[in-house]
C-alpha cells in the first residue's frame, strides 16, 4: 500500500520538475525562433519526437516509461545544443539516444540496485549531442548568424570561440549577451539562458556551487590565458552548461563534491578550448558526471594519506623550531648589529 501511494507522488514531482524547467526554457526557446524562424522550430520538433519514439520502443521493453513533460524538456535541450544549419534528422537521432540514456540508470538498477551507476549521473541532452557531433563533426560545427541580424538564412560563420585559437573576432559584451553572433540555438542570447536559471534558483531546482566555482574558474583561466575573463563565460556553451550541470536530480549534494566537480569542469572546458580548439563543455559535464561515484574515494584516500603524512609534519616542524629557527634568529641579530656597527 505505501508503495502505491508513493509512485504517484513521484511522477507528480518528476511532472512539476519538469514543468518548471520548461517554463525556463521558454526564454530561450522563443528567443531562437525569433533569430532563426523556421529552421528552429523544425529542428526542436524533431528533437521532442527522437525521444519521444526512441522512448516508445524503450517502453516496449519495458526499460522506460513516457513522461510527455519530461521528454519535451530533454527534447529541447537537445535541440539547444545544436546549430540552426544542421540537417533534420540528425537532430532525431540526437534525441534518441538522449531517450536511451534517460532509460539506461533504470535499467542499471534492475541489474545492480545498489551500484552508485544506476543513479542518472550524466545529462541525457549532453549525451545525444555529443553523439551527433562524433557521426556528422562537420554539420554540428557548421554554424550561422541569426536571420534578425545576417538576413540570411543558413549561411555559415564563425562563432566567438574562434578567438580562443587565435582568430580576431573578438566581440562586444553586448553581442555576446543579446545573440548578435553565430552560435548554437541554446547559446545564441546568454540573456535568456541567465532568466531561465533565476526562474529554476527561485523555484529550488538547482544547486549553486557546482556552477558557480565551473564558472569561476573557466573565468579565472581565460583571464590567465587570453586575458579574457568574462568572454570566456560568455562565448561557447558555458553558460548553457552550467545550468544543465547545477541540475538539482543530477549534481552532487555534499559542498565539497560540489566544489570538486565545479573546478573540474571548469579547468576541462578550458583545456579543451586551449589544445583542441573546440567549446568542450558537453564533454566536461559529461567526464565529471561520470567522476562522480569516484569521489567519496577519493577524498577517503586523500584522508589516509593526510594522517599518515601529519605526525611526520609534525615532527619536522618541532626539529625546524628547535635547531634551524634560533640560528636564523642569532645569524639575523649579527647581521644586524654588524651593519648598525659600520654606520656609526
Amino acid at each position: 500500500m505505501a508503495e502505491d501511494i508513493k509512485l504517484p507522488c513521484l511522477l507528480w514531482e518528476e511532472r512539476e520538475r519538469a514543468l518548471d524547467w520548461l517554463t525556463a526554457l521558454l526564454p530561450t526557446l522563443l528567443i531562437s525562433w525569433i533569430y532563426y524562424r523556421w529552421s528552429a522550430v523544425w529542428l526542436e520538433l524533431l528533437a521532442v519526437g527522437g525521444y519521444l519514439m526512441a522512448a516508445r520502443l524503450l517502453a516496449r521493453t519495458q526499460t522506460a516509461s513516457i513522461s510527455p513533460a519530461p521528454a519535451v524538456v530533454t527534447g529541447l535541450l537537445v535541440a539547444f545544443c545544436l546549430p540552426a544549419t544542421m540537417p533534420y534528422w540528425p537532430a532525431a537521432l540526437a534525441g534518441g539516444v538522449a531517450a536511451l540514456v534517460t532509460a539506461l540508470p533504470e535499467l542499471l538498477y534492475r541489474r545492480w540496485p545498489d551500484s552508485p551507476v544506476s543513479r542518472p549521473l550524466w545529462q541525457p541532452a549532453l549525451a545525444g549531442y555529443l553523439f551527433v557531433r562524433l557521426l556528422f563533426p562537420s554539420t554540428v560545427s557548421a554554424f550561422s548568424m541569426p536571420v534578425l541580424w545576417s538576413g540570411v538564412d543558413g549561411v555559415a560563420t564563425a562563432t566567438p570561440l574562434a578567438a580562443f585559437s587565435g582568430e580576431d573576432l573578438l566581440m562586444d559584451t553586448q553581442h555576446l549577451l543579446f545573440g548578435i553572433r553565430a552560435g548554437a540555438l541554446g547559446e545564441i542570447c546568454a540573456v535568456a539562458t541567465l532568466l531561465g536559471a533565476a526562474y529554476l534558483l527561485v523555484r529550488r531546482r538547482l544547486r549553486a556551487i557546482a556552477p558557480v566555482c565551473l564558472l569561476g574558474t573557466v573565468s579565472i583561466l581565460s583571464w590567465c590565458v587570453w586575458n579574457s575573463p568574462l568572454y570566456g563565460i560568455l562565448a561557447g556553451g558555458t553558460l548553457l552548461g552550467a545550468l544543465l550541470f547545477a541540475d538539482r536530480t543530477l549534481a552532487p549534494v555534499g559542498w565539497r563534491e560540489q566544489v570538486t566537480v565545479g573546478i573540474l569542469a571548469g579547468v576541462a572546458i578550458v583545456l579543451c578550448r586551449r589544445f583542441a580548439g573546440v567549446d568542450g563543455t558537453a564533454v566536461a559535464v559529461l567526464i565529471v558526471g561520470t567522476l562522480q561515484p569516484l569521489l567519496p574515494f577519493v577524498y577517503r584516500g586523500i584522508l589516509y594519506i593526510w594522517r599518515l603524512v601529519y605526525p611526520g609534519l609534525l615532527w619536522i616542524y618541532a626539529c625546524l623550531r628547535k635547531w634551524v629557527f634560533p640560528w636564523f634568529v642569532s645569524l639575523w641579530k649579527c647581521f644586524v648589529t654588524k651593519i648598525s656597527k659600520k654606520q656609526k
